[in-house]
């Protein structure tokens, strides 16, 4: 499985990688490129294609995955998100489960993002928004 990364602009690809699972989801930012794979990997790049770290290993598939800056957000689609900033190289939060936001079946994920400072967001169908504070 063969991803390529093309700057804006050009025809020819910057640089590629291979995988061994298929890639699910890609989200980038000024800094980052990052990869979900269906075998519960996260692989984190520089823009040059350099590997930053060694890949994630998440409890299941990836149901949203995105960065902003330098902070890289995955939710599962076992309900937990898990937060690292690539800059500390540290894990912010881990596999934090996130099921009693749905205990109803008809209350689903319906956005998950990162603010500028890399605050995560998780926003559900009923249209509560919950975040989380590193300051606490």
């Amino acid at each position: 499985h063969r991803v390529e990364y093309r700057k804006a602009g050009t025809d020819a690809p910057s640089f590629s990688m291979t995988f061994t699972s298929p890639v699910v989801a890609v989200t980038c930012s000024s800094r980052l490129l990052v990869m979900a794979c269906a075998d519960c990997t996260i692989h984190v790049h520089g823009h040059s294609g350099n590997l930053l770290m060694l890949p994630f290993i998440t409890d299941a598939k990836i149901a949203k995955l995105c960065c902003e800056k330098e902070v890289v957000m995955a939710i599962t689609c076992e309900v937990t998100v898990s937060v690292w900033d690539m800059a500390k190289r540290s894990s912010l939060l881990v596999n934090y489960q996130l099921t009693s936001l749905f205990q109803s079946s008809s209350v689903h994920l319906k956005a998950a993002y990162l603010t500028n400072s890399g605050q995560p967001i998780v926003v559900t169908t009923e249209l509560k928004a919950y975040s989380f504070n590193w300051d606490f």
